[in-house]
């Protein structure tokens, strides 16, 4: 008897009859896919549930607006691959808007799904601010507005009335008219 090739032996080796483990029968391939279709539907809800959450954020932060000009985002929260940052603040439209050191300006839009890193980053940083700024807002001082003193009221015109003239009939006599002829022209 001869000795199998190596490409015979390597064949055996890779063959399901040689694989110590049966073959899943048809009822249990079908139950995991079951449970794959179960998985994927729950990962879709909590993708919808993050991306509603996110949307959330960004209609606190547009009634926030005021608030957030006076909070800045920590430089060093911000990813190595922006960068050297100067200073970053966001919009109330979620648009991270950071200067870099080199005098660029650039933006980022924090509710793009591939951002969501730094989103949650900036928020880290960002809510414990506003919540200091809520609890102790900046004083303003407050401006004086010197309101000029009222005129008098000019005193009401009378009202004009307009009467229709009155209109007296007339006899109105009508003159005969002789009837115009035209002269005759003679020839020589």
């Amino acid at each position: 008897m001869s000795t199998p090739s190596r490409l015979e032996q390597e064949a055996i080796a890779f063959s399901y009859d040689s694989s110590p483990e049966p073959i899943p029968s048809v009822d249990e391939v079908l139950s995991v896919l079951s449970e794959l279709r179960g998985d994927i539907t729950h990962l879709s809800d909590l993708k919808s549930e993050e991306d509603k959450a996110v949307e959330d954020l960004f209609q606190a932060l547009m009634k926030l607006t005021q608030l957030l000009q006076w909070a800045t985002v920590e430089t060093s929260v911000l990813p190595v691959e922006l960068g050297e940052v100067e200073s970053a603040k966001v919009t109330p439209e979620g648009t991270l808007i950071y200067c870099r050191i080199d005098g660029e300006i650039r933006t980022l839009d924090l509710s793009d799904y591939d951002n969501r890193d730094v989103l949650v980053e900036v928020v880290r940083d960002l809510a414990p601010k506003l919540r200091e700024i809520l609890e102790n807002p900046p004083e303003f001082e407050e401006s004086v507005v010197e309101e000029p003193e009222p005129e008098p009221e000019p005193e009401p015109e009378p009202e004009l009335v307009l009467e229709e003239p009155a209109v007296e009939e007339l006899d109105v006599v009508e003159e005969a008219e002789e009837p115009i002829t035209e002269p005759a022209i003679e020839e020589p």
